[in-house]
């Protein structure tokens, strides 16, 4: 359920993915702006206000952050560890600072805030359409003086999106198959690891491979072409977008 597309509605489901694609940008930019807790409130508020919207069940946003706990409080202790600042406590030739502890804070916030409005993105568009939205979005940029076109930059990035779900469901049917089999991750945290990563690598290469072959069997150029459902932008889409780019500009000028 990481990063997937769950059909809906919702009004949010019925946006242009264009129009999604550029909300994301700019809530990415308010996201980065932010300061100081009333700020952080701020976006938190927005987040609440497109996640009723959307009709996205919260679980969804659980399972988009689940994964990456380990990495958030990683990030954390590395801030409150190597950040140099009015000392809180110290402890064996370490201290930890009033700076470290706001950085740490600060840097996790936008991280899990980031990831919830890109949930938002994917779990109310579907892949197709995100290849779409992006490629419309760069055509009119001279990409081809550097070697590649909209549609496969386009391409490559709806791929990554789409492969992220893929690798974390089969990361879990590796884990049960390996716990089934007697393997205790409590008791060998080195060694369950390498028994997990090594199928993991090779279960995504024979993935890899099998896409690679399913793309040439389709013929696939990477060249502009039409498609099935043209995008087209309405009122809709217009209001949003003038709403959210209103909304920022007010943000950044009375902040």
């Amino acid at each position: 359920m990481f990063f997937s597309y769950f059909p809906g509605k919702s009004l949010i489901h019925e946006l242009d993915p264009r129009t999604k694609l550029l909300a994301l940008f700019l809530f990415s930019i308010l996201v980065f702006a932010s300061q100081t807790l009333e700020q952080f409130l701020f976006v938190f508020i927005c987040f609440l206000f497109i996640a009723f919207i959307s009709k996205t069940k919260p679980r969804v946003y659980w399972y988009s952050l689940k994964p990456l706990l380990v990495f958030f409080l990683l990030i954390f202790i590395m801030q409150l560890l190597f950040t140099d600042g009015n000392e809180i406590i110290s402890f064996i030739n370490t201290s930890i600072t009033y700076e470290g502890l706001y950085l740490g804070l600060t840097v996790i916030s936008r991280f899990v805030f980031l990831i919830l409005f890109a949930t938002v993105l994917t779990s109310t568009t579907r892949p197709s359409m995100i290849t779409n939205g992006i490629e419309r979005i760069l055509r009119p940029l001279p990409l081809k003086y550097l070697g590649i076109s909209s549609h496969e930059l386009a391409t490559m990035m709806s791929l990554s999106i789409r492969f992220i779900p893929e690798l974390f469901e089969n990361a879990k049917e590796i884990k049960d198959a390996q716990v089934s089999r007697g393997m205790d991750p409590s008791r060998s945290f080195l060694k369950s690891i390498s028994s997990i990563s090594i199928p993991l690598v090779s279960n995504s290469l024979n993935y890899v491979e099998e896409l690679v072959i399913a793309m040439e069997n389709r013929c696939f150029q990477g060249q502009e072409r039409t498609n099935l459902y043209e995008l087209k932008m309405d009122k809709s889409d217009w209001i949003s977008l003038l709403i959210l780019c209103s909304l920022l500009i007010s943000y950044l000028y009375f902040t």
